[in-house]
């Protein structure tokens, strides 16, 4: 999942790709307020996992290691519900 969500930060965010670490937060990596909510829409376009804006603030805090552990988490809760 970390290689999906890099990709998605660096072609479609245009982040450093050098910024982009697991120990990185997000917001050094260079997700600002506005790159959240283009993140939030993203993920969603392109893995189909939603969150709520509330979800989303409460990311910002977390690195792009542990955001990432949080969409696979997301993944494999819709996998055990689509049959």
């Amino acid at each position: 999942m970390f290689a999906e969500l890099k990709t998605l930060l660096v072609q479609n965010l245009k982040l450093d790709e050098r910024m982009v670490m697991p120990e990185s937060l997000l917001e050094d990596a260079g997700i600002d307020s506005l790159a959240l909510v283009e993140l939030g829409l993203l993920v969603e376009q392109h893995l189909g996992i939603t969150f709520t804006e509330e979800e989303l603030v409460r990311t910002a805090s977390l690195t792009v290691g542990q955001f990432s552990d949080l969409l696979a988490a997301r993944r494999q809760k819709l996998q055990e519900v689509t049959p």
